[in-house]
């Protein structure tokens, strides 16, 4: 059993605007990480808790296409912001005996992410990762799944094993907000205009 905690500093560098950008040079962003957990080992059971929080100095976002920009690539500052978060983890397995060494083996995982991401400040942006207009303080940051779960189970034993896997990916958003959740509603149709007629 044992209880464990760190404090990291983190440091990316943004990079260059492409040649014949309008946007200026970005800021170096910058973090200050910090984690604290729980942790055992017995014979067939292992759990693992740690709690964390990261915040951030001109945290970097950049204008691709997967992200609603014009995929230029240019990377761009968006103030301060935090996230913080819970993961938990617990591995057992279900043909542990105590009386002899079996060679089967019935390992069974559940993992468990909580985060929140919010802006620290209010900007206005102009596209790319976090969207268009203004960004409130306190405002979600997109693109970060507040709940995730996966679990597993397997059979083991020396000529072989099978495990059955599953994963949960809680509803994501897609735009910077607060409240009800965005994401997007209708899938973008394609330009169904016949070809033929470009001629």
């Amino acid at each position: 059993m044992s209880i464990f905690g760190g404090v990291h500093k983190g440091f990316s560098p943004p990079g260059m605007p492409s040649v014949g950008s309008n946007t200026v040079q970005a800021q170096p962003e910058t973090a200050i990480n910090y984690e604290m957990g729980y942790r055992i080992n017995r014979e067939n059971l292992q759990f693992q808790a740690v709690g964390f929080l990261n915040v951030y100095d001109n945290i970097l976002g950049s204008d691709n296409v997967s992200g609603g920009g014009a995929g230029t690539g240019d990377m761009f500052n968006a103030g301060k912001a935090k996230i913080q978060g819970l993961e938990a983890s617990i591995d057992y397995d279900l043909w542990h005996s105590k009386r002899e060494k079996s060679p089967i083996k019935v390992p069974v995982n559940i993992s468990y992410t909580l985060t929140n991401a919010r802006f620290l400040e209010t900007f206005i942006n102009a596209g790319g990762d976090w969207g268009s207009g203004q960004i409130n303080r306190n405002d979600k940051l997109p693109f970060i799944t507040p709940h995730l779960l996966s679990s597993s189970i397997g059979f083991e034993n020396i000529k072989g094993n099978i495990t059955l896997t599953g994963r949960y990916i809680g509803t994501t958003r897609t735009k910077s907000g607060q409240g009800k959740m965005i994401t997007p509603e209708d899938n973008v149709g394609y330009n169904t205009v016949n070809a033929l007629g470009n001629f």
